[in-house]
């Protein structure tokens, strides 16, 4: 019975020089407990804060960022209007410059064969002074 008593006590020593303590941990203070949930309640507030901050400041840009693509489509309907108006006046203008080139091509054309005819009739013309000459003489 002593040899059995001995072998309990020796296995209950063995039991107590575990490092992991089987059961439930032991209980914490109070203030401890208290301290914790409020040290989670404050973390958990400030990342709530945060949140918000960052929420703001994305919906702050957005607003900003339509206003300048407003402006923005504003701008490029009044240049690509226009610029549609300059290139109806060019090509109106150029119409005009093409018809008066095509004229003034006719024009040069007739002066041409005006000229043509008029230097043969100057060479028909010295040819009857040759024969006039020639006979006359």
């Amino acid at each position: 019975m002593a040899k059995d008593f001995q072998d309990i006590q020796q296995l209950s020593s063995e039991e107590n020089d575990h490092p992991f303590h089987q059961g439930p941990p032991p209980a914490q203070p109070l203030a401890q407990r208290l301290c914790s949930m409020v040290c989670f309640s404050l973390l958990a507030l400030s990342f709530n804060i945060l949140l918000l901050v960052v929420i703001c400041v994305t919906g702050s840009q957005s607003a900003q960022l339509q206003a300048e693509l407003r402006s923005l489509k504003e701008a490029f309907s009044n240049f690509s209007s226009s610029t549609l108006t300059e290139v109806q006046a060019i090509s109106t203008h150029g119409g005009s410059v093409g018809d008066k080139i095509t004229s003034l091509g006719a024009k040069l054309e007739k002066q041409q064969q005006d000229l043509k005819a008029g230097q043969r009739a100057s060479g028909v013309c010295a040819h009857v002074r040759a024969c006039v000459r020639v006979r006359c003489v």
